[in-house]
């Protein structure tokens, strides 16, 4: 008698364990990298400069919209943040497609040189399966490309949680800002 109550609470427990597991609805993560450094070098007409920065030393290209290239002197210092997030969570009914947006600015007229941009892209897929152990889900996106993905740790127990058929609303975000400080 006691072996079948023991059996029954472990069923009640894993199905209470299924359940939480089952309830994990939606999930994100997100990933700041900054670096800085010093102007070495200035190519006014092709608009390049070398950057130094801890550990290497860059040649960049600044595009047209980076206003006020010609107030960038040497010694200045750059300094650029770039993040990259993603979400996940159920789509609703009638959800489907792909959908981006951008933004973009830049500093005012005679400022020192700054820009910042970002964009987002939702999209919603399909789940066919997750392989736990290699952490790879396989999906099926808007075109209807089967596609096997890496799943971050931080939306594992998302992916564990799905089953196939399911369709999940996907928004990846990147966003950049960089920003030039005085020599001193």
């Amino acid at each position: 008698m006691k072996f079948i109550l023991a059996a029954a609470g472990l069923g009640v427990l894993l199905t209470l364990a299924a359940c939480s597991e089952r309830g994990v609805t939606n999930a994100q993560m997100s990933e700041t990298v900054t670096a800085a450094g010093t102007i070495r070098e200035i190519d006014r007409e092709n608009r390049r400069f070398v950057v130094r920065t801890d550990g290497a030393v860059l040649t960049l290209r600044a595009t047209d919209t980076l206003r006020n290239f010609d107030q960038l002197e040497v010694g200045d210092r750059i300094r650029v943040n770039y993040t990259e997030a993603i979400a996940v969570d159920m789509a609703l009914p009638g959800e489907d497609g792909t959908d981006s947006a951008q933004v973009l600015a830049a500093a005012p007229e005679g400022a020192k040189p700054g820009a910042a941009g970002a964009e987002i892209t939702t999209t919603v897929v399909e789940f066919l399966g997750y392989d736990p152990v290699d952490h790879f889900a396989t999906i099926r996106n808007a075109e209807g490309e089967v596609v096997t993905v890496k799943v971050p740790k931080e939306l594992r127990a998302f992916a564990k949680s799905r089953a196939p058929g399911d369709r999940i609303l996907v928004a990846y975000g990147s966003a950049i800002a960089v920003g030039i400080e005085p020599s001193e």
